[in-house]
């Protein structure tokens, strides 16, 4: 986990604002499901990374992607970012339908890993960290391939599925947090948030 701290700690008796660095619905939909009042505030990055492993890179990108967010001291940034691996190779968000059947076909039978690098921001601090949730896909049948890439749900998601829609039902089982593999691991959120000396259930809307 990376953590950058200013020196001097303090409480906050009053609440933060918060910005979602990330323009990902899955991610909106998590936070206010838990009741956390936030804005939406992007910015428009080349997602590469310097980094040498699958978690350094997505850590890294959820880093950059908050970077200039923040203009006051009461303000928090969250800023994230998923990708899939399997076999050390990283599945990105398919280009096209025919990569996202590329991506199915290989995942078929087989585990994967789901990674989201999470990083909070504030004016003098940073704390990120790398969550991974471990995915097993039973057999795919040509059909279930079909009916997906017809489906559209392919797009814009890390290897080619959502495991929150219809993907679900190709999914056997998982080993790990499963908000991570929809893109936001909550339980990683709170302990980041406990870094940076924030009590996120005070936070919340009641």
């Amino acid at each position: 986990m990376y953590t950058n701290n200013n020196p001097s700690k303090k409480s906050h008796d009053e609440k933060m604002r918060w910005i979602l660095a990330s323009g990902s619905p899955r991610r909106k939909d998590i936070l206010e499901n838990i009741g956390l009042d936030f804005v939406v505030k992007t910015n428009s990055i080349e997602e590469i990374s310097n980094k040498n492993t699958p978690e350094k890179i997505c850590e890294h990108i959820a880093c950059i992607k908050s970077e200039g967010i923040i203009t006051d001291t009461d303000e928090v940034a969250i800023s994230a970012d998923t990708i899939v691996v399997h076999n050390n190779r990283i599945l990105g968000k398919p280009k096209d339908v025919a990569e996202a059947e590329s991506y199915l076909k290989e995942l078929s039978s087989n585990s994967h890993m789901v990674m989201t690098g999470l990083a909070l921001r504030t004016k003098d601090r940073l704390v990120s960290s790398c969550a991974i949730t471990k995915v097993f896909f039973r057999k795919l049948e040509k059909s279930d391939i079909q009916f997906y890439l017809k489906s559209m749900e392919w797009t814009d998601k890390a290897g080619g599925y959502g495991i929150q829609g219809k993907a679900g039902i190709f999914v056997e089982r998982i080993e790990g947090c499963y908000f991570n593999v929809v893109g936001f691991p909550l339980s990683l959120f709170y302990f980041l948030t406990a870094e940076i000396d924030i009590d996120v259930m005070k936070e919340l809307k009641s």
